[in-house]
């Protein structure tokens, strides 16, 4: 319900490291954008490479200066979480992040730049949803611009709540995305199957104890 201190982010890793000692790998991502929060998110990146441990993050985008100034910093991975192929779905599904123009034209200046490695590093993710964002339209469109930045793309299953208005899709669309994206030559990862548990979602356990969050507009269905 409101932006963590660097202090409480890092005592979240050492509690589930008192649980889970042989934890390696540490991901910021669920309710909220981390680049909104971004100076307590690159103190904890920092702080977990110190203690060896790789940390990762996915995010929306927030400005042009903080997502150029992450994908530099020294992370095990960077995810943008993208979900659409048109400006009008972005807004819809996203509102509070980067348009898509102004997200992947950021993307496109600093990708030349990035090292090989460092390249391997930075996805995009999409999160298909049933009677949204699952038709050729969108689709289609999304995979263009993926094929033309040579990045990889998580695709998503969407794990519904019950008071919720969004809907997974059809399993058979699903897999005809996956294979219509990898025959385009994209490098298509698929939810795991940790993800596809009822509560596998990023934010699922909030969004199931009602604790949506409504920008005033009313509309409180959105994924950014």
């Amino acid at each position: 319900m409101r932006n963590l201190h660097a202090e409480e982010l890092i005592a979240q890793v050492q509690q589930a490291q008192s649980w889970a000692p042989s934890l390696r790998r540490v991901t910021v991502s669920g309710v909220g954008e981390p680049l909104h929060n971004a100076a307590a998110v690159e103190t904890l990146l920092h702080w977990c490479r110190q203690h060896h441990l790789a940390p990762s993050l996915t995010t929306t985008g927030g400005s042009e200066e903080k997502l150029k100034h992450f994908m530099g910093l020294p992370h095990n991975g960077l995810t943008l979480s993208v979900h659409a192929g048109t400006e009008s779905m972005r807004r819809k599904l996203v509102p509070h992040g980067l348009s898509l123009s102004r997200l992947f034209d950021t993307v496109e200046q600093c990708v030349p730049r990035l090292s090989r490695s460092r390249r391997r590093r930075l996805s995009l993710a999409y999160l298909l949803i049933g009677d949204g964002n699952d038709d050729a339209e969108q689709t289609g469109a999304f995979s263009e611009r993926a094929r033309s930045l040579g990045l990889s793309v998580y695709l998503y299953r969407f794990n519904p709540v019950a008071h919720g208005n969004f809907l997974p899709a059809a399993e058979k669309r699903y897999e005809e995305v996956v294979e219509a994206w990898r025959a385009m030559g994209l490098e298509v990862r698929c939810s795991s199957l940790a993800r596809n548990e009822p509560n596998g979602g990023c934010g699922t356990l909030m969004a199931q104890a009602g604790r949506v969050f409504d920008d005033g507009s009313g509309n409180e269905n959105q994924l950014g």
